[in-house]
């Protein structure tokens, strides 16, 4: 089905398929029906090793595993795709002049806001959430010597970066936002640098990264002696003995060092790709175990890094990678210091990898409100 729709869409896009929106919701409500006969078919398979009595205890979980695996990929598949069924949408509808995309019956315009346009609307209860999070600044834990940090970054009204169209994997042409390979070589890849003995810091070090990459001066043990010293709204320290910060707790953070920012839990990564893009920072939960197991050439074990298979670990997206000709997202640049690799000081991560580890419970990007490199 999706072979057909790609086909649309490329000629769409050089203005010859008439196609109309009667056409296009005919393909989409097929295509729907398609995906949720896999679901289903995976949901049954479940149900099926539940009740086989041939299966050992272990080799039940495993199968089970497996198979939650497949309704993970079936999930992240369904949203990627979808993502095209917008921008087939969104072509139509501007190459036959209809302002807003009303065409038809105006399903699709429902389905999918227009690209670049604010969700807030669509969910108010986020947008008051997260003002509600950075109403209240962080204040000093009493009775503790406060870590001042100095701010030395400043929002900016327009990235200073640029894009490259490039012959990626595939013999692909795609275009990747700034030029992530060269400043590799001058970021961090390690957590637990403080002197406060914290080391599971990811959130604190990701936030470092961004620090860097705008300019500022501040590490992860500026960022560590603020969240040690100071309290959140609730009266709790910014993080942990562990180092840990609950991602709710990070926009008020990033403000203190000069990037506002706010949390976003719509796991839309159209618009994770377009702060990236718009130069804003970004910083996403994800589940290591699920992002590590795609890039493990080591073997080492990442069953315990997958827990109960929610975000347990924080990474910044630093770049993306798109089709040039569809405009889809394929692939993201992220600086990950869980591991202490190198290659994760920058590593590209194929989409359907990245939606894996982030499509998952607790799975919440931080966005910074202004550009900041």
């Amino acid at each position: 089905m999706r072979g057909r729709v790609r086909r649309i869409t490329n000629e769409a896009a050089a203005n010859i398929h008439p196609q109309t929106f009667q056409d296009l919701q005919d393909d989409y409500n097929a295509w729907v029906g398609e995906c949720a006969r896999e679901y289903k078919g995976i949901l049954r398979a479940e149900e099926q090793v539940k009740r086989d009595p041939a299966l050992s205890p272990a080799d039940r979980q495993m199968r089970l595993y497996e198979l939650e695996e497949k309704k993970r990929m079936c999930q992240a598949r369904f949203y990627e795709q979808q993502q095209q069924w917008r921008a087939d949408y969104w072509a139509l509808a501007e190459r036959r002049g209809i302002p807003g995309g009303g065409g038809g019956n105006g399903v699709f315009a429902k389905l999918f806001p227009k690209r670049g346009e604010s969700d807030a609307a669509a969910a108010p209860e986020q947008a008051a959430q997260c003002a509600a999070e950075q109403a209240l600044p962080p204040q000093p834990i009493p009775g503790i010597e406060p870590e001042e940090p100095r701010c030395d970054v400043a929002p900016i009204e327009q990235t200073r970066q640029t894009s490259q169209v490039v012959v990626g994997e595939n013999g692909r042409t795609v275009r990747i936002f700034d030029h992530p390979q060269r400043i590799a070589p001058d970021l961090p890849y390690s957590q637990g640098n403080n002197t406060y003995r914290r080391n599971n810091t990811c959130a604190l070090a990701s936030s470092a990264v961004w620090q860097q990459l705008a300019g500022g001066k501040n590490k992860e043990q500026q960022f560590v002696g603020y969240a040690s010293t100071h309290c959140s709204a609730d009266g709790k320290p910014i993080c942990d003995e562990t180092g840990s910060v609950y991602p709710e707790n990070i926009p008020a953070l990033w403000r203190r060092f000069g990037m506002p920012a706010t949390c976003d839990k719509s796991k839309n990564v159209e618009r994770i790709a377009q702060a990236v893009e718009s130069g804003r920072a970004v910083l996403v939960g994800v589940n290591a175990g699920r992002l590590w197991s795609a890039d493990n050439p080591e073997r080492a074990s990442v069953r315990k890094h997958i827990g109960s298979g929610r975000a347990n670990h924080a990474i910044s997206v630093i770049s993306c990678e798109r089709d040039e000709l569809t405009g889809t997202v394929v692939a993201v640049y992220i600086n990950d210091t869980g591991r202490n690799l190198p290659r994760d000081a920058c590593r590209r991560v194929p989409i359907e990898d990245f939606l894996r580890a982030f499509m998952v419970p607790n799975g919440v990007a931080v966005i910074s409100d202004k550009p900041v490199w």
